[in-house]
Order: structure tokens, then sequence, then C-alpha cells
């Protein structure tokens, strides 16, 4: 049900605990390393993690469709980075602090996260790239861009049906919305702009589904 991992171990290799239906709980607090690998935790039935402040990456698919995982806590001074492709994809979590400083986030590392309703980005995000379909079918209700963002991709947001709230940064480098990045059938979006971005920003997608507002 439970498993520790001690501070001698040197590595945990891709799909090391991948479908382990009995883990309901792993502590990882001792861990020496700096790479959760591929598939690591994948399909297990985890209910819970806090991933350690040394940790820099999140790889691909490590803990996707963990069906029982709400929980997800990253410690204090977190050096995370990056949060690779379907890293979280399709599991039940309520709620994401990303770290200030994860500079990307892959295509789907949130995609059916359908229990998803609080996103949050640290202060001072360094955040500046967002995957296809990142977070695509969440129960968020608002959102802020994170000012180092410059291109929203395809799909990102798409389908986040109670999605009601927009704001970009006033200090944003903000410069494209693609196609489809907020596409929903359920909403018009409250689209909060700087004004010095009023004549830069190209809006790709719906513009039908947005009140857009300038301050």
């Amino acid at each position: 049900k439970e498993a520790k991992i001690p501070p001698f171990i040197r590595t945990i290799a891709p799909y090391a605990f991948e479908e382990c239906k009995q883990l309901d709980f792993i502590d990882l607090s001792n861990l020496k390393i700096d790479i959760l690998n591929k598939k690591t935790f994948s399909k297990s039935s985890i209910k819970s993690i806090t991933i350690p402040a040394r940790i820099k990456i999140i790889a691909e698919s490590c803990f996707e469709e963990c069906d029982q995982l709400t929980s997800v806590k990253f410690e204090m001074n977190s050096k995370l980075t990056l949060i690779d492709f379907n890293a979280f994809y399709r599991t039940p979590i309520l709620s994401i602090i990303i770290p200030s400083h994860v500079n990307e986030i892959g295509i789907a590392a949130f995609c059916k996260c359908k229990k998803l309703k609080k996103l949050i980005f640290e202060e001072n995000s360094e955040l500046s790239k967002i995957g296809d379909e990142c977070f695509q079918k969440l129960k968020i209700k608002s959102l802020s861009i994170p000012p180092n963002v410059d291109d929203i991709q395809s799909s990102v947001f798409e389908s986040c049906n109670e999605l009601k709230i927009v704001e970009i940064n006033e200090n944003s480098r903000l410069k494209k919305i693609n196609r489809f990045t907020f596409e929903t059938y359920l909403s018009t979006i409250f689209l909060m702009i700087p004004s010095n971005l009023r004549d830069i920003l190209i809006i790709e997608d719906d513009k039908d589904l947005f009140d857009l507002d300038f301050f």
C-alpha cells in the first residue's frame, strides 16, 4: 500500500511503478535524483504525491492515467523546469499550482483532468511555452496567463466549458492566440487584455467566443 524511496537510490527507471494497483502512497522525500522518468508511476493507484524541490523534470507520461490521483503538491523552492508530454494526462487531480521555474509544459500534460478546478501559476512564473491540448477539458472558471508566455498553441484550453474569465498580464509577451485555443460550446469568455497589446496581439481563434476588454 505504501512505499518510501531510500536516499541511496540514484535513479528510478522508466515504468518502475507502472500499473502498481495496490500502491496508494509513495514517499519521495529522500530522493537524490532530479528527474522523474517516463511512465514511472503511470496507471498506478497512488492517491497523492508531493514532488521534492530538487526534481527538475517530470518526464513523458510519468503520472498518466493514475485514476486515483487527486492531490499533486510541490515542495517550496521547487527547481522544476519541465512538465513533459502527457505527464498528468487523464488524472482526477482537483487543483494544481505550477512552480515558478517551470518554463515549459508539454503537449496534453494536463489534458482530460476533468475534475481540475483550480489552475494557478506561481508569482514570477518563467513559463514561456504551453503545448497543444495542454489544459483541455478542465473545469477551471478563470485563468491568468503568465507574462512570459509568447504564443498559446492550438486547443490548449479547448472544451474548458466552465471558463469565463481569461486575464493577460500588462507585462505580457503574448503575441498570438492560435485557432481553437479557447474553443468552447457552452460559454462566452471575458478576455481581459492590456491596452498596450491592442494592436499587437493576433487572435486567430473564433472572435465570437470573446467579450474583449482593454485596460
